[in-house]
């Protein structure tokens, strides 16, 4: 099996080391372009769980501005990081196959684990879409609680004998 994180680089810092731009300032040459690499993944589709909505944090780094109106949109791909050298329980969204941000710590540290249990390359969510007058991205991220009873009733069916 592939490992995504191995191919993908570490998020940039929340601001740059000067603290003089924000986010939403950067031009293309500032952000990190990441597509996900092409094959034979496994995904298995989040979109039924109770989900809650979440901003995606960090996507002033990978998408500029005017990016987030392609990128962004009604449905994501989580990917996990485990390599990522900033946060081990790094989970990475996707949109249209381009990275746009991550879910945050917190909830990656939730999440993680929960999603390693299953196995998948990718999980699919669902999205807010795209607000022209806003330039933040949102995921409806699976509940904690939901996330945990599929992934115990998915483990259960996953570890049978045939």
């Amino acid at each position: 099996m592939l490992n995504l994180a191995a191919q993908t680089p570490a998020p940039l810092p929340a601001t740059d080391p000067a603290g003089t731009q924000s986010a939403d300032s950067y031009t293309n040459e500032d952000v990190e372009t990441v597509t996900l690499p092409s094959g034979d993944f496994s995904v298995l589709d989040l979109t039924e769980l109770q989900a809650v909505r979440a901003r995606i944090v960090g996507s002033g780094f990978w998408v500029t501005t005017r990016e987030r109106a392609v990128y962004g949109g009604m449905e994501y791909l989580l990917v996990r990081e485990p390599k990522n050298r900033h946060d081990e329980n790094a989970v990475a969204i996707y949109g249209k196959g381009r990275k746009v941000g991550y879910v945050t710590t917190s909830k990656a540290a939730a999440m993680s684990a929960l999603l390693d249990t299953m196995g998948y390359d990718r999980y699919l969510i669902g999205g807010a879409g795209v607000d022209p007058n806003s330039s933040r991205l949102w995921a409806d991220l699976p509940s904690i609680p939901a996330l945990r009873q599929f992934a115990k009733s998915h483990a259960a069916g996953f570890n049978a004998a045939p």
